[in-house]
């Protein structure tokens, strides 16, 4: 292939399929992505656990890695739901279809039907490759059975490894605050420690061991000693409430037992949220993917209110990231959690919030609002002026407002992608409302030379 043909592409891949593992590797650029493949060819298998990354981070920085490495693992959460949800309706599909109806046009004899059933007889010679198919499915139904308690089992874990770390980097770096300066050491600590440093990471540990033995509410009480409530949240009951449901399915318990039932009394779950006594297990994908929100809203928010309380002198990264990670969720469809965590931002000592800052949370709350089809969008939006202000502001205002036209007159004035761009154009939630309109596809290509392609489209007009 020539260089002008290699250059005709948008983006390239790579793929690598071993019997290890699978290997994706996605670029802009042709010789970026030769790069990362002779990168990934000649790496070492890195063996070193998160909190070790944690202790490698300046503390100008430390919150913001947290924050998105928290966030991908969140992400990878929402994908295991629709693993679970793929498999279990693989199982019923592709396996049931191919082992059983299949095999019966294929091998067996019809007899007659009844209802919506057809009835085959099974010639000895079928009854052992039939039985053999009966004993699969049976496991696979019974595997298939186990996804959503492994589900939720995973996402706490997540959860668990995000807080850990969290604490472990709070303890080391603010020891005073953590109520450490204040803790009667071990002497048995003291006679092992070969060092100093040895000594106190020895105290560290012994503090997070300690820590991630309580219950969640004391956990979070101990990111409270620095000085941020918590607890007052209105979703904090929903969010204990999860890891009182996970410990149900860890311990093989089908139904609410009395412990789970009395805890989510003391932290005054919501009725229709927590089980009765007695009460099967709901672990649906809905109820999964509502945890798997509030999960990322409070480990989210714990870790951001913790930057701005203990790094005030670097606030417009944190409130550059909360735009970011809002941005992401709307990518993602999770509107929900992302007008959580927005509201909760700019609820948050907002004479800090920067100007450009706190209109981007705005326009991204609307767009979650008017996604969920909550009318308080339109009132989100008129907490600003929006005549004064750059196009970039403008525009959205005036997606939000469905005025594709304007929308199309601005969109010149916006093709650099530290405006906009190309794909801000194809992907930001905020045009869903317009894209697919034939005004906006036109302008799209004689702004940009290309066409929209169907998925680039986001929602149809009603």
């Amino acid at each position: 292939m020539s260089e002008q043909e290699a250059a005709a592409y948008a983006q390239y891949v790579a793929l690598r399929d071993s019997e290890a593992t699978h290997t994706i590797i996605l670029k802009n650029q042709l010789e970026d992505l030769f790069d990362a493949v002779d990168r990934k060819i000649s790496e070492k298998p890195d063996i070193k656990k998160e909190d070790e990354k944690f202790n490698n981070q300046s503390e100008s920085n430390i919150f913001e890695k947290f924050i998105n490495n928290f966030s991908e693992s969140m992400k990878s959460a929402y994908h295991l739901i629709n693993i679970q949800v793929f498999s279990r309706s693989f199982l019923k599909t592709v396996y049931i279809e191919e082992k059983f109806f299949r095999y019966a046009d294929k091998e067996l004899d019809p007899i007659t039907t009844r209802g919506d059933f057809q009835i085959f007889g099974v010639r000895r010679d079928n009854v052992y490759e039939l039985q053999k198919s009966m004993r699969e499915y049976d496991r696979l139904s019974d595997g298939a059975d186990t996804l959503p308690s492994a589900v939720i089992m995973a996402m706490v874990a997540l959860f668990d490894t995000h807080f850990s770390s969290l604490a472990k980097g709070l303890i080391k770096a603010y020891p005073k605050a953590a109520g450490l300066e204040d803790k009667t050491i071990d002497v048995s600590l003291i006679l092992k420690a070969a060092s100093i440093d040895e000594l106190h990471q020895s105290i560290i540990d012994e503090r997070i061991h300690s820590l991630m033995r309580g219950s969640h509410d004391e956990q979070i009480s101990f990111i409270e000693r620095f000085r941020r409530k918590i607890r007052d949240a209105e979703d904090y009951p929903l969010f204990l409430e999860i890891f009182e449901r996970r410990n149900l399915a860890a311990h093989g318990e089908g139904r609410a037992n009395k412990h789970y039932c009395d805890k989510c009394a003391e932290y005054r779950v919501p009725t229709e949220r927590a089980l009765k006594l007695g009460e099967k297990i709901d672990l649906s994908p809905k109820y999964l993917n509502e945890s798997v929100d509030t999960l990322y809203q409070f480990g989210f928010l714990t870790s951001w209110w913790l930057w701005t309380k203990l790094d005030p002198q670097n606030m417009q990264p944190a409130y550059e990231t909360a735009v970011h990670t809002s941005y992401d969720l709307l990518i993602e469809n999770r509107f929900n959690v992302a007008e959580k965590i927005i509201s909760s931002v700019l609820i948050h000592d907002s004479k800090n919030l920067f100007e450009v800052e706190r209109r981007m949370l705005c326009i991204n709350r609307a767009i979650a609002l008017k996604s969920l089809d909550d009318d308080q969008w339109n009132v989100e939006v008129k907490r600003f002026g929006w005549d004064a202000v750059d196009a970039r502001f403008k525009v959205a205002f005036l997606a939000l407002n469905e005025d594709c036209d304007a929308v199309c007159a601005l969109m010149p004035q916006l093709t650099d992608d530290d405006l906009i761009g190309e794909d801000g154009f194809r992907n930001w939630p905020v045009f869903k409302w317009v894209r697919r309109r034939e005004g906006y596809q036109k302008a799209f290509f004689e702004t940009f030379g290309s066409q929209l392609r169907e998925k680039d489209e986001g929602q149809k007009d009603d």
